[in-house]
């Protein structure tokens, strides 16, 4: 586990995601590759938005979840690592946060059995990219938008 900071927060300056029914849609505007989080993966990302702090974090999945605490820990460590790898996810300095104890809207459940502990995989599609990466403002033709102002011969 690489993990040296407490904290993570979403890299809101070059990201942009929506969470919908556990399953979470997030674009990088600087690559042009988007991503697809479902189930612990999109709760996880939930709690990011909150800036709790890491070890917090796993502590709440594991309280969530059925599974050995050692393995969700690893789990969300590696799957925090991989958001980080993807630049999703920037180290939070100690003393440039805000804390928050409050928990997302779409942690709270009134349940009492637990849904069995499965890894969170952050899925990247760089299928969009050319398009995704069009500035609609400067590089469009006459034609529109997402046709782009270069030529077939640049």
């Amino acid at each position: 586990m690489s993990i040296k900071a407490s904290r993570f927060r979403l890299n809101t300056l070059r990201i942009i995601h929506e969470t919908v029914e556990k399953e979470t849609l997030i674009i990088d505007s600087e690559t042009g590759a988007y991503y697809m989080i479902g189930g612990v993966g999109s709760e996880i990302w939930q709690m990011l938005t909150y800036c709790h702090e890491i070890d917090d974090l796993v502590e709440q999945i594991s309280q969530r979840y059925d599974g050995f605490p050692a393995t969700i820990r690893d789990q969300v460590y590696r799957f925090l690592n991989d958001l980080h790898d993807e630049a999703l996810v920037v180290p939070v300095e100690e003393n440039n946060f805000l804390p928050s104890n409050e928990i997302p809207p779409l942690l709270k459940t009134e349940s009492t059995i637990k849904p069995t502990f499965e890894r969170p995989v952050l899925k990247k599609f760089t299928d969009m990219q050319e398009l995704l990466l069009i500035d609609p403002i400067h590089e469009v033709s006459n034609a529109g938008w997402p046709f782009t102002g270069k030529s077939s011969d640049e």
